[in-house]
């Protein structure tokens, strides 16, 4: 007797576009801050962002040793990190057990690393937060010299059902490492505003569309 043949649920693809932000999560409030070390916020705010100059802090110094290379060459200016673009694709083929994340940039900081960050749905759920992590491994690129670059991982289940306890994707965050030393994604040695500094994300929790299920 014929065995039945498996069925398949219709493949889904949809296409985000990043936005830039000096926010990874809403605390600190800004990981860039101007001369006089004041917070210059592109994200959640109920004000517009200040208008004009921002640097890196001169005290998130990188762990290394002068012999080592140099980790920024000049100070960075607000009008040059608003320039950064992003879109994300999300594809999620018919057998749902993985997700396809695929990024394009542009205009990012030239010849820097860069990592890629998840978060879930109980992020800030004080009664059981669920950790950022890395939107696959090893979570890190570079971008050319010209500022842009491309990045793609592939990930298991990343959108279960929602029941109780679910850990769904709901937003990625693109981090600028500022020692130009990778962490994959977490939250660094110096945490946010420190050596990582968030870049490009969504305006909101996204990807409600998406369900995907557990390998069997």
């Amino acid at each position: 007797m014929p065995l039945p043949e498996a069925t398949f649920a219709t493949a889904r693809t949809r296409s985000y576009d990043l936005s830039v932000t000096t926010q990874g999560p809403l605390h600190p409030p800004s990981e860039i801050v101007d001369e006089n070390g004041d917070s210059v916020v592109i994200g959640m705010t109920d004000r517009a962002a200040p208008d004009g100059s921002a640097v890196v802090s001169s005290d998130s110094a990188p762990p290394v040793r002068h012999g080592d290379g140099t980790a920024v060459r000049e100070p960075l200016r607000l009008a040059q990190w608003a320039r950064a673009r992003g879109q994300l694709t999300v594809h999620v083929p018919g057998d749902r057990r993985t997700a396809d994340f695929s990024f394009t940039f542009t205009g990012l900081i030239p010849d820097s690393l860069y990592a890629v960050m998840s978060l879930r749905e109980h992020g800030l759920d004080p009664a059981g937060p669920a950790r950022p992590g890395p939107l696959g491994i090893p979570g890190a690129f570079l971008s050319d010299r010209h500022g842009t670059a491309h990045y793609q991982a592939t990930l298991l289940n990343p959108f279960p059902g929602r029941a109780a306890g679910s850990s769904r994707i709901t937003n990625v965050v693109v981090l600028w490492m500022s020692n130009q030393l990778t962490s994959c994604g977490a939250t660094g040695s110096r945490g946010p505003g420190g050596d990582l500094h968030a870049q490009l994300t969504l305006r909101g929790p996204a990807f409600q569309e998406f369900t995907t299920v557990s390998g069997g």
